[in-house]
């Protein structure tokens, strides 16, 4: 073989390989497809490139990243969608995640609040969330009470607040606490002596560089040898916003 013969086979395979790379972007060799694919940029108007694939998104598509993988369908015509990111471990941009309470925790004599075994959530790094949930009490004796927060991982930063008696409450409680407070601070709220309080739960959660977990944290106002019980069918939910 001469090296004009080399070169002519080299030429020729450097011009298949490209007609393959122009075929795979091309509608008029492709046809109507899809494909998953990652997203290589953003632009400011609805649409996400994909290498030379310029791509329009749904609604269902909220807030594109560059790193997404993403679902892609595209009609004989050549007009591209970008339908939405591929389902994954960690919870996507619109996506939400709940924590159900299915049996109750009891803590006594303890003021330290840790979070509770079963409304925990993860979390990944550098996103935000919005905080909902349902914090169904019980105290037998009204002096142990409820000391609460909501936790996240280190570098994490929010507000959250729990609509709730007060620990000032009657037997009728016509006061309830509903101020705003940092994430991982603390505040107390009053008990029944009989019955179940139930408290409606919110707030939002922004993380740092560290991934690990959203939680709703507890322990007693005050120490005591009667328990304060966090009763089944309350409940946690993340969404992801961003």
């Amino acid at each position: 073989m001469t090296s004009d013969d080399a070169l002519r086979i080299q030429l020729a395979d450097a011009m298949h390989q490209e007609a393959v790379r122009a075929g795979a972007a091309s509608p008029k060799v492709r046809r109507a497809d899809w494909q998953t694919a990652i997203v290589t940029a953003v632009g400011g108007d609805g649409t996400v490139n994909v290498g030379v694939i310029v791509a329009r998104c749904l609604d269902s598509y909220p807030a594109p990243a560059v790193g997404d993988q993403i679902f892609l369908t595209n009609s004989g015509a050549g007009n591209w969608v970008a339908v939405g990111r591929t389902s994954s471990a960690d919870l996507g941009i619109g996506q939400f995640a709940t924590a159900w309470k299915e049996s109750s925790t009891a803590r006594a004599s303890t003021t330290s609040a840790t979070d509770d075994p079963d409304l925990t959530i993860p979390v990944v790094a550098n996103a935000r969330y919005v905080v909902e949930g349902w914090i169904v009490t019980t105290n037998a004796n009204q002096v142990g009470d409820l000391r609460c927060t909501i936790s996240g991982p280190a570098g994490s930063t929010g507000r959250w607040n729990l609509i709730m008696p007060s620990t000032t409450l009657g037997t009728d409680p016509v006061e309830v606490r509903v101020s705003t407070n940092s994430l991982g601070s603390t505040l107390s709220y009053g008990q029944p002596s009989t019955g179940q309080y139930g408290g409606q739960l919110g707030g939002m959660i922004a993380t740092g560089g560290t991934p690990g977990g959203c939680a709703f944290a507890w322990a007693q106002h005050t120490s005591n040898a009667t328990p304060t019980i966090v009763e089944p069918n309350s409940w946690l939910r993340l969404t992801r916003v961003a």
